[in-house]
């Protein structure tokens, strides 16, 4: 199908996001999609706003990418940015796309800011900005099995309402809600379906597991082999200072090996690259965890414009072809 036959049977300009666990080919798609329908890329991955955090994000070369890209190196110096923020950089973004003529398409993995498009928190369930962004991009401390149960009771004994709406074992959203406890009531504050456009199609991409991972493993040793290191050297100390606090996946290992005798030849030892690739693989397990239960709240909501990629069943010109058909079939909606 040419662009200009898609373009033509969109009744209504549609908002596309793109979401899925790391390398699952999220990249690739978005650029795709966005040659095809007169798209534009926008961020949807908290950690590739910062500015000098790009081989170990994985941040497209976006100024030389042939489709334009938005909110990428947004953020100049080490401060945190809350999914609030995101939320309103993001819609005022998909604004000034969809008023150019464009086709807003946002494309990352950061499923906590990507779930704030559709349900919006109370500003202040948001809590320190930084919450949002552990949850996307770090490896956090969890507590064991049993102190999470032990949380969990203790909400349920503040907050019955809002501890029967969470898991028993999700120690994240256990803490968040208890910390919320401190100014109010944390059911005050649960998400509230409220997307930021109407005519929306969510993609969710994935892969086999084995493959998944083994393209993990290969991402990391290629980012090595392009130079994180040398990045991570390059940081000046508030950034190595922010990153410390942050633990965003591979920075934090990188800063010891830097700190260690292992690196005085350059190199990162193979045991670091182990820790990176298995943190790395731990992350994208959490993304799929959250990936159903977020698919289960959207669909509570009747939403159902979700199309589901596996890419070891099929490649991405097939679905792209299944992607642009259900494009130009959606119904005519109202949009901002």
């Amino acid at each position: 199908m040419k662009c200009t036959e898609m373009q033509r049977s969109f009744r209504s300009t549609p908002l596309i996001i793109i979401t899925g666990p790391t390398a699952s080919g999220k990249s690739g798609l978005g650029t795709l999609l966005a040659e095809a329908i007169n798209g534009v890329i926008i961020n949807g991955d908290m950690a590739q706003m910062y500015e000098p955090l790009t081989i170990g994000t994985a941040k497209p070369a976006w100024r030389q990418e042939r489709v334009p890209h938005l909110l990428f190196d947004s953020i100049c110096e080490p401060r945190d940015s809350s999914a609030l923020e995101f939320r309103e950089k993001a819609t005022q973004a998909v604004r000034d796309v969809v008023a150019a003529g464009g086709v807003p398409i946002v494309v990352g993995g950061s499923f906590f800011h990507i779930s704030t498009l559709f349900f919006k928190l109370d500003d202040g369930s948001f809590g320190s900005s930084s919450q949002g962004s552990s949850r996307t991009s770090n490896e956090v401390d969890k507590p064991s099995p049993e102190e999470t149960q032990r949380l969990w009771h203790k909400l349920a004994a503040i907050d019955s309402k809002r501890a029967s709406q969470i898991d028993r074992h999700d120690s994240y959203r256990i803490a968040r809600a208890l910390a919320l406890a401190e100014h109010k009531t944390p059911s005050e504050c649960a998400p509230q379906f409220d997307p930021i456009y109407n005519n929306c199609m969510l993609i969710h991409l994935t892969r086999d597991r084995a493959e998944l991972y083994e393209r993990i493993n290969e991402r990391v040793s290629v980012m090595l082999a392009d130079g994180w290191l040398k990045e991570v050297r390059d940081l000046d100390s508030s950034w190595r200072s922010w990153l410390r606090q942050k633990k965003i996946i591979g920075y934090d290992t990188l800063l010891d090996c830097l700190e260690s005798a292992e690196e005085a030849g350059g190199t990162v030892s193979k045991d670091a690259v182990q820790v990176i690739q298995q943190k790395t693989r731990n992350y994208a397990k959490r993304q799929l965890t959250f990936w159903r239960s977020f698919e289960k709240k959207l669909r509570a909501q009747n939403f159902h414009n979700i199309i589901e990629c596996d890419l070891t069943l099929l490649s991405i010109d097939l679905y792209l072809e299944k992607i642009l058909a259900f494009l130009e079939g959606m119904k005519e909606t109202n949009h901002l």
